[in-house]
């Protein structure tokens, strides 16, 4: 038992001081970096790591680390520019060509014979769903209207609808057994 304790304090030890080395190390990059962007065009030449963040510099209440005054401004300035050079290139007009105006959903319109044969088109679809549906012409019904608004069942469709749930609940059944 002492044994494995002085080998695991040794171990602690050695973690312990292996960790005050990668902090000192994360410093000095940290100093270089801020050097080297402060003489150079405002690029550092790395990035920070998970462990300098949590280690060197303080986190707010969301977890984020702040960031400095100097990097606020770095930023401003380029995301600045950035939009000044969009602003630039997309000022200038396209050249329009010869093509009628889009609608509000941004569409041609349709001509007023286009319009008439989809009308025509959509009036036979709708006669033909009807005809095969074999729901009567007029409007008044010997059925009674459903409540969700549907046509009502043929007397086929209702019985293969009614064949269809008898061999469904029946197989559930079985299942159970």
């Amino acid at each position: 038992m002492a044994f494995s304790t002085a080998i695991k304090d040794q171990i602690t030890a050695a973690v312990a001081a292996r960790r005050a080395q990668i902090t000192q190390f994360q410093r000095e990059i940290d100093a270089l970096q801020s050097a080297a962007s402060a003489l150079g065009d405002g690029k550092s030449t790395g990035t920070r790591t998970s462990t300098a963040t949590s280690m060197s510099a303080p986190k707010t209440k969301t977890g984020r680390t702040p960031m400095s005054a100097a990097d606020r401004q770095r930023i401003s300035e380029r995301m600045k520019a950035s939009w000044a050079k969009r602003k630039t290139t997309t000022s200038a007009p396209a050249p329009q060509l010869e093509t009628p105006p889009a609608t509000k959903t941004g569409r041609k319109p349709m001509s007023a014979a286009a319009r008439k044969a989809v009308s025509v088109r959509m009036k036979t679809s709708w006669a033909k769903r009807k005809k095969s549906a074999g729901a009567p012409a007029s409007k008044a019904t010997s059925q009674p209207a459903t409540r969700t608004g549907r046509r009502p069942l043929s007397a086929a469709a209702r019985k293969l609808l009614s064949e269809k749930l008898k061999a469904y609940w029946a197989k559930r059944k079985r299942a159970r057994r």
